[in-house]
């Protein structure tokens, strides 16, 4: 029914009641439990999967657990969405997961670890406010260990300031730009132009492409 998807083969059992079809419009009513034996998504197969997703009035809860192999994790998030505007609190368990098996990079990334948070999120303003611990964090990036007993990430971008912070036991990271999110990417795709004419020219010029770059501090 949906050749042009990336699903192909699925079995699974779904029980669902409610009321509604926006989920952003407060009115909005579901119950709904989903059982995957199997499905296969973009050339990659999962299995052992169970979903349960609560909305009512605007509050909502999800839970997925997730027991099919190199994807070995559960996750719980719950919070409000008035329209646009998402409010979540988010716990996870990633018991074994391995991004290179599952098709989602090229390289070695594997590895466990815990995460709770929180995002704050306008669709329309793209206005966000997370902050996220990462704990018992041991993964292996492209050969390369990565291991914490707790690391803290915070990321806000508003119209008037983008931020960001990481911090754990070796690496305190603080980056600020007075543009928000938006245009800072617009800044960063122009200054990229430029260092791709200077590259295609060979001739590098500093003063060109620190007035192409936003400005920001790290």
């Amino acid at each position: 029914i949906m050749p042009s998807s990336p699903v192909d083969d699925v079995t699974a059992s779904i029980k669902a009641s409610g009321h509604g079809f926006d989920y952003t419009h407060p009115a909005m009513a579901v119950n709904a439990s989903v059982n995957v034996g199997s499905i296969k998504y973009d050339g990659k197969r999962y299995t052992d999967i169970q979903a349960r997703v609560l909305m009512n009035g605007g509050n909502m809860m999800a839970n997925l657990v997730s027991n099919s192999p190199n994807c070995n994790m559960s996750l719980l998030a719950g919070g409000r969405i008035e329209g646009n505007h998402y409010h979540l609190d988010v716990n996870g368990n990633l018991n074994s997961v391995d991004a290179q098996q599952l098709g989602l990079v090229q390289f070695p990334c594997n590895g466990r670890g815990k995460v709770t948070g929180y995002i704050d999120y306008n669709t329309k303003t793209q206005d966000c406010n997370l902050s996220a611990n990462l704990s018992d964090l041991n993964w292996n990036y492209n050969g390369s260990p990565i291991v914490s007993k707790s690391t803290d990430v915070s990321f806000l971008s508003n119209s008037d300031c983008t931020l960001a912070c990481l911090n754990n036991e070796e690496t305190h990271i603080h980056f600020e730009s007075p543009l928000g999110l938006k245009d800072f990417s617009k800044s960063i795709d122009r200054a990229s132009v430029v260092a791709q004419e200077q590259l295609k020219a060979r001739n590098l010029d500093i003063n060109a492409l620190h007035q192409a770059m936003p400005p920001f501090k790290l």
